[in-house]
């Protein structure tokens, strides 16, 4: 307000004067204004790159989560494959000397003989008792046999879990002879025996210087249940 009364009384100068007070007002004000722009800029660029930076951060740390795939370590399982040996041991679990009974009839068919004679044969098939010796020896007893046919021995041999095995015996007396013959196989793993038995017989007299002379033969095949004793 000085300013201006004291040039009221210089004419033509107090409006250059004034005018000129003018535009150094707004320069000042106007780069005022820019430095707040900048300022402003500065504040967003700093938020986004803090912003952008974290999420940055984030996703990195999710790719820990393959470390899961570590888990693949469980195709170590696969050595449970290994329980295949236990296949290998089921043949060794056969020692000797092995004793097996019958336990039932599947199957009986007489296949010589007088009809009458089946239920004895069938009788001798159901009670059939086997063993077999580690030295390859084979032996079979049953029931009502002369006891000079009993027991049937012979050799069997072993392939895998079959046991195929073949015997016999036979007597002699002055008046009579007779033999038996036993073969078969015997399926380990199944239980069962299949087999076939014969057995023949002869009588000679001499009654009144007559000779008289008589024979017979019978003969099975049978499966059966077995089981180890």
């Amino acid at each position: 307000m000085r300013l201006l009364l004291r040039l009221i009384a210089i004419p033509g100068l107090t409006l250059a004067l004034a005018l000129t007070a003018c535009s150094s007002d707004s320069g000042s004000s106007s780069s005022g204004s820019d430095t707040v722009a900048t300022d402003t800029n500065t504040d967003t660029s700093d938020t986004t790159n803090t912003d952008t930076g974290s999420d940055t951060s984030d996703t990195s740390d999710s790719s820990d989560t393959t470390d899961t795939e570590d888990t693949t370590d469980t195709e170590d399982t696969t050595d449970t494959e290994d329980s295949s040996d236990v296949t290998d041991s089921d043949d060794s679990d056969v020692s000797f000397p092995l004793y097996v009974g019958a336990t039932g009839l599947q199957s009986f068919t007489q296949t010589a003989g007088q009809p009458q004679w089946q239920a004895a044969q069938q009788n001798r098939a159901a009670n059939g008792s086997f063993r077999f010796d580690e030295d390859g020896t084979f032996h079979y007893e049953t029931v009502d046999v002369r006891t000079d046919l009993m027991p049937v021995t012979g050799s069997y041999q072993m392939d895998g879990g079959i046991i195929s095995f073949s015997g016999s015996s036979s007597y002699q007396t002055e008046v009579a002879s007779g033999s038996l013959e036993v073969t078969g196989t015997y399926d380990i793993d199944g239980g069962t025996i299949a087999m076939s038995y014969i057995t023949s017989s002869g009588m000679a007299a001499n009654v009144n210087d007559t000779q008289f002379a008589t024979s017979g033969l019978a003969s099975w095949e049978a499966t059966l249940d077995v089981a180890v004793r």
